[in-house]
């Protein structure tokens, strides 16, 4: 059985997707940070700035930025600009409409997502 707490949960979500649906979000541009609770990513930058780890970080950027994408165990290949909704495995691409309302199982529709 659900708690109350989740079910009020799961209802606020629901309204939210409703919500976007009808009215598309307009992205906000201004913030410090994705989400306030991350740090500030000049300051992370700045930590991080002559490391090894940030030289690793640069060459999987020229990468991406060249259309080579690291997921998981492989390499994809991408388009340029890269086409975020492309199963490349199977060159099947979800439609470019309400999220809800795309069959992801139907694999000829989506692909394998």
């Amino acid at each position: 059985m659900r708690s109350r707490k989740e079910i009020a949960f799961r209802l606020k979500q629901e309204f939210a997707n409703l919500w976007m649906n009808a009215w598309k979000p307009a992205p906000l541009l201004s913030a410090v940070s994705p989400l306030l609770c991350l740090p500030d990513p000049a300051k992370v930058a700045a930590a991080v700035r002559g490391t090894a780890h940030a030289t690793s970080i640069e060459l999987i950027a020229e990468a991406v930025l060249q259309g080579n994408v690291p997921v998981l165990d492989r390499v994809v290949r991408t388009d340029h600009p890269t086409r975020w909704r492309l199963d490349s495995a199977h060159q099947v691409e979800s439609p470019l409409q309400y999220f809800r309302r795309i069959p992801y199982l139907d694999f000829h529709v989506a692909g394998e997502h």
